[in-house]
Order: C-alpha cells, then structure tokens, then sequence
C-alpha cells in the first residue's frame, strides 16, 4: 500500500510498484493454474488504474487461453470490454429498474403515487436486449433477480442510502416485489423475470437461494445463509427454474444474437 490512495475500502494498492503486479498476477495465476478455475471475476475493476489492469487481463489471457475474465465496471461501460480485456461484464440495472417498476405497479395509470407512469418501456428494454456499446449477449452478465451485491446485507437488513430507489434494504427479489415468499403475485413475478432472464441477451445469473424462493436477505449466519427448504413453495420455484433453464438449453436462439423489440403494449 506504499504511496496508495485512500478508497472506499482502505489504503489503495501501489500498482505502479513491480511487487505488487507481480503479487496480482501470481494469485490469479493460482486459481487458473493450480485450481483449474474455468474464469475469474474482477470486483470493482473500475477502481484499477487501466494501465495495471490491461497488463493483468493481456499476461492472463497468454498464460490461459480459453479462461474466462469477467468484472464488476460501475457506472456498466463497455469500455470494460473493448479496452481493459474483459471477455464480460456484470449488468445491474436491469435488477433496478424491474423493481422500481413493480414498486410504481397499482400506481400510475392504475392510481398515481409514486414514480407514476405505470410500466416503462424504454427502461425495461435493455433489460432483454443488449446495452449501448455491447456487441455480443456474452459480453453481459445479467441476474435481474439481484446478486449477492443486492441480497447480501452484513447490518441486520439495515437501511441503505444508495439503494433508496428499491425501498433502502437488501433483499431477495421475491421481497422487493412487495408481499413475499407468502405472496403468490411475487412469487409468479420472480418466475416470470427469471423466464426473461433466460431469454435475454446476456449470460444469465442466478444468485444461490433464488431457486428455493428464499426471502429476507441473505448473510453467513444461520438465519439468513443459504436454507435447504423443501417446502411446496421452493419446488415450485425450482421447477420453474429448471423449465427455463431448460428451454434455454433446447433452443440456441436464446443463447445467441440479440433481442428485436417488434411490439410494445404499454396499458397491458
């Protein structure tokens, strides 16, 4: 951390330092290498220097052919991609704008409130095709259900300022939708996204729980890590992940091109 920046997260590492690139490439080097991990993923790759982190992408991809990298770029730039050597890049957006959109539902042209516009479109359209400046579906990484960015709460479900446009809290999309695991409306709603989320263009994501319907938010402690339910309400949602990931799987439109919107039905 010689001479490093203060961050977000600590004392900023001296990347211009030859130790330290050196570290950074033999750790990755260990997952590829002694691990075989098929790829890695870069957290908060936007907070590296561009130079340190195309050398990183360049040296990896001459020592691992085939490996994939993929990173978390915020605001999503393209950029992540076509410059600093990234074969995809996570996409939040998406996981934002369906729930701010199901939190102004029994609004809008249904009754006013807020964020009253009912459905919008131009919104939820990337959320099936690609974004500005990607060129492939394999480029993005999509889970419009949330990752463990959004479901993962280390402050006992605690209020967050950032995520004020969802309702403040970090939680399972099945709660995000308003009523719940015991509600039937969100439980469907999470099928339906799910379904989309297959069939977008992207690669699609699924964070561990989601499968089962879990609700709350998700942390290492015994309440609120991964639970083995096996209620009739987990086999449900598991089934219907398993249709979609299936469909997925039997049809290869689904896994490449791109999304072609023909018709927008807005007051449906």
């Amino acid at each position: 951390h010689e001479g490093g920046a203060d961050i977000e997260w600590g004392r900023g590492w001296a990347f211009w330092k030859a130790e330290v690139m050196a570290m950074l490439e033999d750790t990755c080097a260990m997952w590829l290498g002694e691990y075989q991990c098929d790829g890695l993923r870069f957290d908060s790759a936007s907070d590296i220097p561009q130079q340190p982190m195309q050398h990183l992408t360049f040296t990896l991809r001459q020592r691992f052919p085939g490996r994939i990298l993929t990173a978390e770029v915020t605001p999503e730039d393209p950029r992540g991609v076509h410059e600093l050597g990234f074969d995809s890049l996570w996409i939040h957006s998406g996981y934002f704008d369906i729930i701010q959109q199901h939190r102004a539902l029994g609004r809008g042209h249904h009754g006013g409130g807020d964020w009253a516009e009912g459905w919008n479109l131009p919104r939820l359209r990337t959320v099936m095709g690609l974004h500005y400046g990607f060129e492939r579906p394999t480029q993005a990484i999509k889970y419009l259900l949330g990752s463990h960015d959004q479901v993962g709460c280390q402050n006992g479900g605690a209020w967050y300022e950032d995520y004020v446009m969802v309702g403040g809290q970090h939680r399972y999309a099945v709660d995000q939708y308003g009523g719940g695991r015991d509600d039937a409306h969100c439980r469907a709603a999470q099928r339906l996204w799910w379904t989309a989320n297959v069939c977008a263009a992207c690669i699609p994501m699924l964070f561990m729980g989601t499968e089962t319907a879990q609700n709350g938010w998700w942390h290492t402690d015994e309440h609120h890590r991964f639970q083995w339910d096996d209620d009739e309400v987990a086999q449900d949602m598991m089934r219907a992940v398993k249709a979609a990931n299936t469909l997925r799987e039997r049809h290869p439109a689904l896994r490449k091109g791109w999304c072609n919107i023909l018709h927008e039905d807005r007051p449906n």
